[in-house]
């Protein structure tokens, strides 16, 4: 556990650094207002002190332990000690540095390690920029980010990186002379190999860098950011007010991960002087390498040209065919085939016509440039007529084909399961066919292998054959006859006059009321066979139904007289004529027509 930055200011402000263990350091606090100078930040404390000589000293006294920091200051140590860069201060690791109490630590303890370099009389650039912002001096503010790509440009020639550039890591003089400090995340060449022990600042750094990125590239995308913020300051000191948050120059993290939508990067990139500089800013951002490989061509002004690697599959193409359009893109923000945006993709699938040429127009706002890419094609095959003599063939008819045909490779007749190489030829005859089949014609492609055929059906008929036998020929009206079929070979069966369908009958009951002559064809669409008969429907006999008119008779009939008609014995011996007149009366009586009247002895 290390001592908090309250426990810090005590042991300074009580001189308590054992000078027997830590190689002879001893320092005296520099105050003002009876309070030490700090600098607090990160996972240090910073003290102004002094020697017993009165030489004034920078004292950075950790409030964390990181894993493996001291081995790397060490080591960062030795590489300066035996460098010479104007731009960094010489500093030396002291394992026992300071003595902290600890309140329930052993004294052995209590002993906590530091750095030790010279003190700067500068300002940091943080406040130094805003002051010269505040005064409008865009020329210092120019020579500022100039004196800033000399240090950027060193470090990347010597294949060394700070690890955390921001404002507050960076010196400034009254001669606008640059100095870096805090080397904590500092990579040296004895270094590699190593993990990072911190990302830097977030509004610095790519924010796609994590531990696994130390190496002598780590700086790439800071040194571009605040170059390109310099620049902007030095063109629109405004820009501070507008965009600063007391943290970063300009840009923010919410800048780095939506760049397109980004205010700042829209107007920055109307600027001249700064517009290639964002442009390759967003570039990295949107790349998933965070290391930018031109990056001293940028800083000197060197942009490099867009640049396309068209390409396309199949690479030969028919016309007609559907071809993949590719493209990898350098240095590009704007991708437009015939007037399309296309940016957001890489590829395209056309149908290509004849000799098709695109037009491509990319760049990246510093340039624009216009590029046709043409696709040589191929034609495809072509069937432009295949014909027969006849699709309806007698059975012993050669069949005889031919065609126009063009842009084919091989040309192949198929029917039957057979297949006859007809490239140099355009027509051709079948003898011997014996049943319906289908002929096609095939083409191959050019290029591709890519097949067009065409077919037709051929029909083959066989004579036709009929027999008819009816019932009888001679009939009443609307009595059956029946009529008995059998064909061969025929598709269409008719009786005629009458228009009847007799197609696939084998008998039909035929039905007339009149002497009738008809004619039964079976036929096919090359043979016909008729067969004619007739049927005499006989008359019935005449019936002549006649009215027979019976003579008027006049019947005057007197009153009624009641006849007693005897009975028993007495019936016995009327006469047949009487006994004929009384059975004729009661028939009569039913009938209430008339009664003979008679007269005997009997009546009253």
């Amino acid at each position: 556990m290390y001592p908090s930055r309250t426990q810090y200011r005590n042991s300074v402000m009580n001189e308590l650094f054992p000078s027997e263990d830590n190689g002879g350091y001893s320092f005296l606090p520099v105050t003002k207002d009876n309070e030490p100078i700090i600098s607090a930040g990160g996972s240090a404390t910073v003290f102004k002190v002094k020697d017993q000589k009165g030489d004034i000293f920078a004292l950075k006294l950790f409030i964390d332990e990181i894993k493996g920091r001291f081995n790397r200051l060490r080591t960062i140590s030795s590489y300066l000690e035996n460098s010479k860069y104007p731009f960094f201060t010489h500093f030396s690791f002291i394992e026992k540095l300071i003595y902290v109490e600890i309140p329930g630590a052993k004294d052995e303890d209590c002993y906590f390690p530091g750095v030790i370099m010279k003190w700067i009389e500068a300002d940091t650039l943080e406040s130094g920029l805003k002051e010269l912002v505040i005064s409008n001096k865009v020329k210092e503010i120019r020579q500022i980010a100039e004196n800033f790509k000399e240090i950027a440009i060193k470090l990347l020639d010597d294949g060394i990186a700070h690890g955390d550039l921001k404002l507050s890591n960076i010196l400034i003089d009254d001669n606008l002379n640059l100095i870096l400090i805090d080397y904590d995340g500092m990579y040296v060449p004895a270094l590699n190999g190593q993990r990072s022990i911190e990302n830097g600042t977030a509004c610095y750094q790519h924010i796609k860098r994590t531990e696994d990125d130390f190496n002598e590239n780590i700086d790439h995308f800071s040194i571009l950011n605040i170059y390109t913020s310099l620049i902007a300051l030095s063109v629109n000191p405004d820009l501070y007010t507008k965009y600063n948050d007391g943290d970063n120059i300009l840009f923010t993290k919410a800048d780095f991960i939506t760049p397109d939508k980004s205010k700042l990067f829209s107007e920055l990139s109307k600027l001249n002087e700064t517009k290639g500089l964002v442009f390759y800013l967003k570039q990295s951002l949107n790349s998933d390498n965070i290391y930018i490989d031109n990056i001293k061509d940028l800083l000197n002004g060197k942009f490099p040209k867009p640049h396309l690697s068209i390409t396309h599959k199949p690479e030969k193409v028919l016309i007609g065919d559907l071809v993949k359009i590719s493209w990898s893109a350098e240095n590009v923000s704007f991708v437009k085939i015939n007037g399309v945006d296309y940016f957001k993709v890489n590829s395209i699938e056309e149908v290509v016509t004849k000799n098709q040429k695109f037009q491509f127009e990319y760049g990246n706002g510093l340039e624009t440039i216009k590029q046709a890419y043409k696709i040589d094609t191929i034609p495809k095959p072509e069937i432009r007529g295949f014909s027969a003599n006849h699709v309806a063939l007698k059975f012993d008819e050669k069949l005889e084909l031919k065609w126009d045909a063009k842009n084919f490779k091989t040309a192949y007749l198929k029917y039957n399961q057979i297949q006859i190489d007809v490239s140099n030829v355009n027509r051709y005859t079948i003898e011997g066919l014996t049943k319906s089949l289908q002929v096609s014609l095939e083409l191959t492609s050019l290029i591709n292998n890519q097949k067009v055929s065409e077919s037709i059906n051929i029909e083959i008929y066989y004579p036709v054959s009929l027999k008819v036998s009816q019932e009888k020929k001679i009939t009443f009206p609307n009595r059956s006859v029946k009529l008995l079929i059998d064909t061969e070979n025929a598709q269409k069966v008719t009786l005629s006059p009458l228009n009847i369908d007799l197609t696939g009958k084998k008998e039909y009951d035929l039905k007339i009321d009149k002497d009738i002559s008809f004619v039964i064809v079976a036929e096919n669409k090359r043979y016909n066979v008729a067969h004619k008969s007739e049927i005499e429907v006989l008359k019935a006999p005449a019936y002549t139904k006649k009215v027979i008119e019976l003579p008027k008779i006049e019947l005057k009939i007197p009153s009624p007289q009641i006849i007693k008609i005897p009975s028993g014995n007495l019936i016995n011996n009327l006469s047949k004529h009487e006994l004929f007149s009384m059975k004729f009366n009661k028939i009569m009586d039913k009938f209430n027509i008339f009664k003979i009247r008679y007269k005997n002895h009997l009546t009253k």
